[in-house]
Protein backbone atom coordinates (compact mmCIF):
# COMPACT_ATOMS: atom_id res chain seq x y z
CA UNK A 1 0.00 0.00 0.00
CA UNK A 2 1.41 3.42 -1.00
CA UNK A 3 2.38 5.85 1.41
CA UNK A 4 -0.62 8.20 -0.47
CA UNK A 5 -3.22 5.33 -0.14
CA UNK A 6 -2.31 4.57 3.52
CA UNK A 7 -2.57 8.82 4.16
CA UNK A 8 -6.14 8.67 2.25
CA UNK A 9 -7.47 5.61 4.02
CA UNK A 10 -6.27 7.28 7.61
CA UNK A 11 -8.06 10.53 6.59
CA UNK A 12 -11.62 9.19 5.78
CA UNK A 13 -11.52 6.84 9.45
CA UNK A 14 -10.42 10.05 11.08
CA UNK A 15 -13.37 11.65 9.36
CA UNK A 16 -15.52 8.63 10.14
CA UNK A 17 -14.61 9.06 13.81
CA UNK A 18 -15.24 12.96 14.49
CA UNK A 19 -18.83 11.87 12.25
CA UNK A 20 -19.70 9.07 15.26
CA UNK A 21 -18.64 11.49 18.24
CA UNK A 22 -20.44 14.02 17.19
CA UNK A 23 -23.98 12.70 15.07
CA UNK A 24 -23.64 9.45 16.83
CA UNK A 25 -23.24 6.14 15.34
CA UNK A 26 -27.34 5.97 13.55
CA UNK A 27 -27.63 9.32 12.54
CA UNK A 28 -23.74 9.39 11.01
CA UNK A 29 -24.10 9.72 7.13
CA UNK A 30 -21.32 8.45 4.62
CA UNK A 31 -22.06 11.30 2.32
CA UNK A 32 -21.09 13.13 5.43
CA UNK A 33 -17.89 11.05 6.05
CA UNK A 34 -16.68 11.45 2.66
CA UNK A 35 -17.17 15.35 2.35
CA UNK A 36 -15.57 15.72 5.95
CA UNK A 37 -12.38 13.46 4.44
CA UNK A 38 -12.57 15.88 1.66
CA UNK A 39 -13.29 12.99 -0.56
CA UNK A 40 -15.90 11.27 -3.30
CA UNK A 41 -18.87 9.31 -2.38
CA UNK A 42 -17.51 6.33 -4.49
CA UNK A 43 -13.77 6.68 -3.01
CA UNK A 44 -14.82 6.60 0.43
CA UNK A 45 -16.59 3.29 -0.51
CA UNK A 46 -13.60 1.99 -2.57
CA UNK A 47 -11.70 2.25 1.01
CA UNK A 48 -14.46 1.26 3.23
CA UNK A 49 -17.10 -0.51 1.81
CA UNK A 50 -20.07 0.55 5.01
CA UNK A 51 -20.34 2.58 7.85
CA UNK A 52 -20.00 -0.81 10.05
CA UNK A 53 -16.50 -1.31 8.86
CA UNK A 54 -14.82 2.18 9.77
CA UNK A 55 -16.58 1.73 13.03
CA UNK A 56 -15.34 -1.74 14.04
CA UNK A 57 -12.06 -0.54 12.60
CA UNK A 58 -12.12 2.77 15.32
CA UNK A 59 -13.14 0.51 18.41
CA UNK A 60 -10.33 -2.27 17.47
CA UNK A 61 -7.98 0.51 17.81
CA UNK A 62 -9.75 2.37 20.67
CA UNK A 63 -10.22 -1.61 22.29
CA UNK A 64 -6.48 -1.47 21.83
CA UNK A 65 -6.03 1.49 23.67
CA UNK A 66 -8.61 -0.15 26.54
CA UNK A 67 -6.57 -2.96 26.49
CA UNK A 68 -2.89 -1.02 27.50
CA UNK A 69 -4.34 0.02 30.56
CA UNK A 70 -3.99 -3.35 32.08
CA UNK A 71 -1.31 -4.19 29.72
CA UNK A 72 1.18 -1.70 30.88
CA UNK A 73 0.82 -2.59 34.36
CA UNK A 74 0.54 -6.37 34.18
CA UNK A 75 3.71 -8.72 35.37
CA UNK A 76 5.70 -5.48 36.95
CA UNK A 77 6.01 -6.95 40.13
CA UNK A 78 4.16 -4.21 41.60
CA UNK A 79 2.34 -3.83 45.28
CA UNK A 80 -1.61 -4.72 44.86
CA UNK A 81 -2.12 -0.53 45.88
CA UNK A 82 0.48 0.50 42.84
CA UNK A 83 -1.79 -1.78 40.42
CA UNK A 84 -5.16 0.26 41.73
CA UNK A 85 -3.06 3.48 41.64
CA UNK A 86 -1.97 2.87 37.65
CA UNK A 87 -5.05 1.29 36.97
CA UNK A 88 -7.15 4.27 37.99
CA UNK A 89 -4.97 6.33 36.65
CA UNK A 90 -4.42 4.98 33.25
CA UNK A 91 -8.00 4.55 32.55
CA UNK A 92 -8.70 8.54 33.69
CA UNK A 93 -5.90 9.51 31.26
CA UNK A 94 -7.67 7.53 28.29
CA UNK A 95 -10.80 9.05 28.95
CA UNK A 96 -9.03 12.66 29.03
CA UNK A 97 -7.32 12.00 26.24
CA UNK A 98 -10.63 10.51 24.26
CA UNK A 99 -13.16 13.11 26.21
CA UNK A 100 -15.73 12.94 23.18
CA UNK A 101 -15.57 8.78 22.94
CA UNK A 102 -16.81 8.94 26.52
CA UNK A 103 -19.34 10.79 26.13
CA UNK A 104 -20.57 8.40 22.31
CA UNK A 105 -20.06 5.59 24.47
CA UNK A 106 -22.54 6.73 26.74
CA UNK A 107 -24.81 7.39 24.71
CA UNK A 108 -24.56 4.41 22.68
CA UNK A 109 -24.97 2.29 25.87
CA UNK A 110 -28.46 3.92 26.61
CA UNK A 111 -29.95 4.17 23.12
CA UNK A 112 -28.16 1.11 21.27
CA UNK A 113 -27.50 -2.14 22.34
CA UNK A 114 -26.87 -3.68 19.45
CA UNK A 115 -23.52 -1.45 18.88
CA UNK A 116 -22.71 -2.07 22.51
CA UNK A 117 -22.56 -5.88 21.81
CA UNK A 118 -19.99 -5.42 18.64
CA UNK A 119 -17.84 -3.41 21.07
CA UNK A 120 -17.69 -5.88 23.52
CA UNK A 121 -17.42 -8.60 20.90
CA UNK A 122 -14.10 -6.59 19.73
CA UNK A 123 -12.79 -5.82 23.10
CA UNK A 124 -13.50 -8.64 25.17
CA UNK A 125 -11.01 -11.12 23.09
CA UNK A 126 -8.02 -8.54 23.86
CA UNK A 127 -8.51 -8.29 27.86
CA UNK A 128 -9.17 -11.88 28.75
CA UNK A 129 -5.61 -12.41 29.12
CA UNK A 130 -5.13 -9.40 31.70
CA UNK A 131 -8.38 -9.44 33.38
CA UNK A 132 -7.53 -13.22 34.32
CA UNK A 133 -4.12 -11.91 35.91
CA UNK A 134 -6.00 -8.88 37.88
CA UNK A 135 -8.40 -11.34 38.99
CA UNK A 136 -6.05 -13.26 40.47
CA UNK A 137 -3.61 -10.16 42.05
CA UNK A 138 -7.17 -9.30 43.46
CA UNK A 139 -7.84 -12.89 45.33
CA UNK A 140 -5.14 -13.28 46.41
CA UNK A 141 -5.08 -9.85 48.00
CA UNK A 142 -8.85 -11.15 49.56
CA UNK A 143 -7.44 -14.45 50.63
CA UNK A 144 -4.24 -12.37 52.83
CA UNK A 145 -6.97 -10.15 54.44
CA UNK A 146 -5.77 -7.04 52.76
CA UNK A 147 -8.56 -6.09 50.54
CA UNK A 148 -12.37 -6.12 51.17
CA UNK A 149 -14.14 -8.97 49.27
CA UNK A 150 -14.94 -7.66 45.86
CA UNK A 151 -15.50 -9.21 42.77
CA UNK A 152 -13.40 -8.10 40.37
CA UNK A 153 -15.64 -7.01 37.90
CA UNK A 154 -17.44 -4.70 40.41
CA UNK A 155 -14.12 -3.05 41.55
CA UNK A 156 -13.58 -2.33 38.02
CA UNK A 157 -17.02 -0.85 37.20
CA UNK A 158 -16.72 1.21 40.56
CA UNK A 159 -13.67 2.64 38.62
CA UNK A 160 -15.18 3.15 35.27
CA UNK A 161 -18.00 4.66 36.55
CA UNK A 162 -16.19 7.11 39.09
CA UNK A 163 -13.69 7.82 36.82
CA UNK A 164 -16.57 8.88 33.36
CA UNK A 165 -18.62 10.90 35.79
CA UNK A 166 -15.69 13.20 36.21
CA UNK A 167 -15.78 14.28 32.83
CA UNK A 168 -19.38 13.90 32.44
CA UNK A 169 -19.40 16.63 35.36
CA UNK A 170 -16.72 18.77 33.38
CA UNK A 171 -18.95 20.63 31.11
CA UNK A 172 -21.62 21.65 34.02
CA UNK A 173 -18.52 22.65 36.29
CA UNK A 174 -17.82 25.40 33.27
CA UNK A 175 -21.08 26.96 33.76
CA UNK A 176 -20.29 26.96 37.37
CA UNK A 177 -17.05 27.82 38.00
CA UNK A 178 -16.36 29.93 34.13
CA UNK A 179 -12.70 31.08 35.67
CA UNK A 180 -11.96 27.34 36.72
CA UNK A 181 -8.60 25.84 35.12
CA UNK A 182 -10.05 22.35 33.42
CA UNK A 183 -6.83 21.07 33.51
CA UNK A 184 -5.57 21.36 37.01
CA UNK A 185 -8.99 20.21 38.52
CA UNK A 186 -8.64 17.36 36.33
CA UNK A 187 -5.11 16.52 37.28
CA UNK A 188 -6.44 17.08 41.14
CA UNK A 189 -9.24 14.50 40.45
CA UNK A 190 -6.87 11.55 39.01
CA UNK A 191 -5.75 11.79 41.88
CA UNK A 192 -8.28 11.78 44.45
CA UNK A 193 -10.06 9.36 42.42
CA UNK A 194 -6.93 7.15 42.67
CA UNK A 195 -6.88 7.76 46.61
CA UNK A 196 -10.77 6.83 47.04
CA UNK A 197 -10.64 3.63 45.25
CA UNK A 198 -7.93 2.34 47.71
CA UNK A 199 -9.51 3.12 50.47
CA UNK A 200 -12.67 2.33 49.90
CA UNK A 201 -11.48 -1.65 49.18
CA UNK A 202 -8.53 -1.88 52.06
CA UNK A 203 -9.18 -3.71 54.95
CA UNK A 204 -9.04 -1.07 58.09
CA UNK A 205 -5.81 -3.09 59.28
CA UNK A 206 -4.16 -0.89 56.66
CA UNK A 207 -5.33 2.15 57.19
Amino acid sequence: MSEETTDTAAKILKAAEEEFMEKGYGNAKMMSIAARAGVSHSMLHYYYRSKEKMFRMIFDEKARLIVSILEGISGKGLGFKEIITQFVKNQFNLMMENDRFVCFMIDEIIHNEENVTKVIDIVKPKLTEYLRWFNEELDKEIKTGNIKRIAARDLIMNIVSLNASTFMYVPVLKKLEPEINVDEYLEGRRNANAEFVWNAIKNDKNQ
